[in-house]
């Protein structure tokens, strides 16, 4: 006996519902492949551009912070960037065969002329091309209000001795112009830790090499937070995820 197969309206079956249904299935289907290879190229994109690094020490206070052991804040280092003023950034610092890296907030680039010093009024500050900078992020603001607490006075003893130093001869690559400014050259930066009186930064070493800028840091994720759950805040805006 032949068998007859019925071709009619209804007989378009997928996952056994009518073809009205199979077309919300398939766009579902196409939109969650969309989803999926949207979330692989980002987090591809991510893994390239970012390195990550645990936050050791106190100098970048209260910005970055480190409580002992494991309890430390970690950082996102933009790989393609060099930074701009302001940001905080990495170096890599090679000294003998050694290598070591610091964190610091960069202040100066090439072309600038910085200064530390004290006002008629006796308000410490640095100054970049002659004018005084606004920091509010350094450790003595954000704990007490006051710029001319231990850091600054000690960022102004380190910076005085740093020109003696140069002027002197001591030093190579760091020079000072005839008004006491520290003269950036091409290639180089001068870069300060928030926590002015606990960092050894250019104040001390005078400037460093742009070319060991490792990058720029672009996310801070504090101890103990889920770093799904902070980027999922910081990308959606979303703050119910946390608990």
């Amino acid at each position: 006996m032949q068998m007859k197969l019925f071709e009619g309206k209804d007989d378009n079956l997928i996952f056994g519902t009518d073809g009205r249904k199979s077309i919300v299935a398939e766009v579902l289907g196409r939109l969650f492949i969309f989803v999926c290879l949207l979330i692989s190229v980002f987090v591809l994109g991510f893994t390239i551009t970012y390195n990550t690094a645990p936050v050791y020490g106190v100098s970048m206070q209260p910005t970055l912070n480190a409580i002992g052991g494991t309890k430390n804040d970690t950082v996102y280092i933009n790989k393609f960037s060099k930074g701009d003023y302001g940001d905080v950034i990495v170096l890599k610092i090679v000294d003998g065969g050694e290598t070591t890296y610091i964190i610091k907030r960069l202040i100066g680039k090439s072309g600038d002329r910085i200064n530390v010093k004290a006002d008629t009024q006796g308000n410490i500050a640095v100054y970049r091309n002659g004018k005084a900078l606004v920091e509010n992020y350094i450790l003595d603001i954000k704990q007490c209000g006051d710029p001319n607490n231990l850091g600054m006075k000690s960022t102004l003893a380190d910076f005085d001795i740093l020109r003696d130093r140069a002027l002197a001869g001591e030093i190579d690559n760091v020079t000072f112009n005839v008004d006491g400014e520290l003269v950036l050259s091409d290639n180089q930066v001068f870069v300060l830790g928030d926590n002015r009186g606990y960092s050894i930064d250019s104040a001390d070493d005078g400037p460093f090499i742009v070319d060991n800028i490792e990058g720029r840091v672009d996310y801070i994720l504090p101890y103990g937070e889920n770093s799904i759950v902070f980027f999922l805040e910081r990308f959606t805006g979303i703050q119910w995820l946390k608990k």
